[in-house]
């Protein structure tokens, strides 16, 4: 589950909410007489609904608070698992859930509390908020017992003494070994950083949060994270896919898709061995090399303005925002004019909204073509392709391919994350007319 790091604004989860439920847990292993759907409940999605319910999204946001779907985390762990002698490291551990995909195939001893201990010495992980730790200790303990079909009649001090490595602490400060592999789905949202080589400002927490784990991870570890998507397709992370290439030798590149039902988030998953060594990455599937592609006809670029922060300064022009065009078709620009002391662009020209999430199947961009007497200022939120020969018919032939199923395809294989960037719709393919 994806944790924030203390470097960041601390925001514990209510206590009284989140604690009464983790209270609820410890009853659960501490009753004689237990209700097996109670278990498998907390063993599988429970405890993200719980936290859906109990804590609110502003802070779940903030500290990252969302676990990882079980499907999911058995998807990231199936290809991991490897010696009986490997150890497993979250370092954003939260509930536990990928840790608990681990322990699902470890093997078992003779009674509980000796599978807890042979597990302990090789799952490790952290978790800024104790109650997150607590939560992780006490399904694995339930896991035990399951796996194994007896009671432990285990206290929960006895937990920390069985798993001491499922602690409270930054993960981001463990150093991984080449016996080790670490587990990592760390947290989304969005962070100032300064002093890092790779990138500036506000970037993705997550992507601040891998590097620095495959930074401290000795040359041999072996490293998979769920990751949010744009930053295997954005192009303000082309930075950090340099920056990880130079020190992961990457065995795979998963897409994904939404993250859960909840969380619009598309994600991959980011497989390999910490090698030190620079390597070539396939961030994207490779397509057929295509003669021509959209960049090589048509000029590409974001509108200019940005509603609402721009002021309201220099000449008036035709004015083109998302909210007043069509699903589909021509739209003639002039109903609506500001001042703009921005980039103009000249018509005919064909615009994309950015905001596009992939499909799967149908259309996943929706284009128009805008006419206009003037050149005419638009919003930051389309994306903006003029045609090189200056003509109606070129922006036309576009509109066609923009919406034809091979590039929603093409781009759903592109680019997963909802903010298309410039450098995908240039390399869309233009078929053989």
């Amino acid at each position: 589950m994806a944790r924030r790091g203390p470097l960041y604004s601390q925001h514990v989860p209510e206590p009284k909410t989140f604690t009464a439920y983790v209270d609820r847990l410890a009853g659960l292993l501490a009753v004689r007489e237990r209700d097996p759907e109670s278990v498998a409940a907390a063993l599988d999605g429970e405890v993200s609904l719980e936290l859906r319910r109990r804590v609110s999204l502003d802070i779940r946001r903030a500290q990252g608070a969302f676990p990882t779907p079980p499907r999911l985390a058995r998807r990231l762990v199936a290809d991991e698992l490897r010696t009986k002698k490997t150890i497993y490291i979250d370092p954003a551990l939260g509930c536990g859930d990928l840790l608990l995909a681990v322990a699902g195939q470890l093997a078992l001893r003779p009674s509980v509390g000796e599978t807890l201990r042979a597990w302990g010495r090789r799952l490790v992980g952290r978790d800024l908020d104790p109650e997150f730790a607590r939560v992780a200790r006490l399904r694995l303990a339930l896991l035990a017992e399951c796996r194994v079909g007896c009671r432990g009649h285990l206290s929960e001090s006895r937990l920390e003494e069985l798993l001491p490595q499922i602690t409270v602490g930054d993960g981001r400060e463990l150093k991984p070994t080449a016996a080790t592999t670490v587990l990592l789905n760390p947290p989304f949202g969005r962070v100032a950083v300064e002093g890092v080589t790779w990138t500036g400002g506000l970037v993705s927490e997550a992507a601040v949060f891998s590097a620095t784990v495959i930074e401290n991870s000795a040359r041999g570890t072996r490293f998979a994270g769920i990751l949010p998507d744009v930053l295997r397709a954005g192009s303000s992370y082309a930075g950090w896919r340099e920056h990880v290439s130079d020190r992961l030798q990457v065995s795979a590149v998963e897409t994904v898709g939404q993250f859960d039902p909840w969380t619009d988030i598309d994600v991959f998953i980011l497989r390999g061995r910490v090698a030190r060594t620079r390597t070539e990455v396939a961030w994207w599937p490779v397509a057929p090399v295509a003669e021509k592609t959209v960049g090589d006809l048509f000029s590409v670029a974001v509108g200019a303005v940005v509603p609402h922060r721009d002021p309201l300064r220099g000449p008036f022009h035709p004015y083109v925002c998302a909210h007043d065009l069509p699903g589909a078709g021509e739209y003639c620009a002039g109903s609506r004019k500001r001042r703009s002391h921005h980039r103009v662009f000249g018509p005919p020209f064909v615009v994309v909204r950015r905001t596009s999430r992939p499909v799967g199947r149908g259309q996943r961009l929706r284009a128009n073509l805008i006419r206009a007497d003037t050149p005419v200022a638009v919003e930051n939120h389309l994306i903006v392709l003029q045609p090189k020969d200056g003509k109606t018919k070129s922006c036309q032939r576009l509109i066609e391919v923009l919406t034809a199923p091979a590039t929603t395809v093409w781009l759903d294989e592109r680019i997963r994350c909802r903010h298309l960037t410039v450098g995908a719709i240039r390399a869309i393919p233009w078929p053989d007319d």
